[in-house]
This record gives C-alpha cells, sequence and structure tokens, in this order.
C-alpha cells in the first residue's frame, strides 16, 4: 500500500510527466523542502526518479507499518 501511495503521489508531483521530480516541481512541498529531497536523490543529480523514490520508501515501510505516532495538544 505504501509503494501504491508513493507512485500515486509521484505521479502527481511530476507536473509536467517527464519521469521525474525536480526542485521546483517540489518548491511547494514542506516535507521535500526539510531535506527529503536529499535524502531520496541517491545519485544527487537534483532529479527524483521512480525507483529512486521506491527505494526509499521500501526502506522505511517495515519501519512505518509498526509505528505509532500519539500527539499531545498543549491546550494551556
Amino acid at each position: 500500500a505504501a509503494l501504491a501511495d508513493a507512485q500515486g503521489q509521484f505521479n502527481r508531483l511530476d507536473a509536467d510527466q517527464n519521469g521525474y521530480l525536480d526542485r521546483d516541481e517540489l518548491k511547494e512541498n514542506i516535507r521535500f523542502a526539510r531535506g527529503l529531497f536529499e535524502a531520496i536523490d541517491t545519485d544527487a543529480d537534483d532529479k527524483l526518479f521512480w525507483p529512486e523514490m521506491e527505494g526509499y520508501v521500501r526502506s522505511r515501510a517495515a519501519a512505518a507499518a509498526t509505528r505509532c505516532d500519539v500527539v499531545l495538544p498543549d491546550l494551556g
């Protein structure tokens, strides 16, 4: 499921449909502004191709599937 979601997001973000994501396509996405682009771009060519994204998702999917996040808002 994580791969299918990631591929759908990849395809939506690839505005010019050239098969890769560049910084211009991701400039509005806060997650990529926080270093995610660099973490996924394994060959440092400033382009994210699907195999790079797939490798990133696969490397984190097992841990993410067993993780539980707890959010505690401080309401004063």
